[in-house]
């Protein structure tokens, strides 16, 4: 070969090698940003992991606060009830207290009303027994 055509050669040859080694280095930080951004991949998982943690406690925490909520509703319509029942009871037996002393007043009352009555017809007898002495 000639040293012309041999040069043409080499510089195409050292072209060719500079293109395949800027190639290789563009592979190189593409391998190098993949990783990178793997890794910040890897970072933002971890912190999805973390963040669900903390909500499942969170939702634990919750449940436990809903159950406690439950339990506190649940004694306090068990205490309405019983404060009904008793509320109830305390009107019926006012109701029949009050039942009681009207009928005690009614027999007084009539007691009374006989009394006087009786009292009246023996004040006319003697009224009427004076006067027939009298005459």
């Amino acid at each position: 070969m000639s040293p012309v055509k041999n040069d043409l050669l080499t510089q195409q040859l050292i072209k060719n090698l500079d293109l395949t080694n800027q190639l290789v280095r563009d592979l190189t930080n593409d391998f190098h940003e993949g990783e990178l951004d793997f890794a910040k991949i890897n970072v933002e998982l971890n912190h999805l992991i973390e963040q669900f943690k903390q909500l499942s406690t969170s939702l634990d925490q919750t449940d436990e606060i809903l159950l406690s909520i439950n339990l506190k509703i649940a004694v306090l319509e068990k205490t309405i009830h019983e404060l009904e029942s008793w509320s109830k009871e305390r009107k019926r037996k006012d109701q029949e207290f009050e039942n009681e002393l009207a009928d005690k007043r009614g027999k007084w009352q009539l007691l009374t009303a006989l009394i006087t009555g009786v009292i009246g017809i023996l004040g006319s007898i003697i009224a009427i027994m004076l006067n027939y002495l009298n005459k």
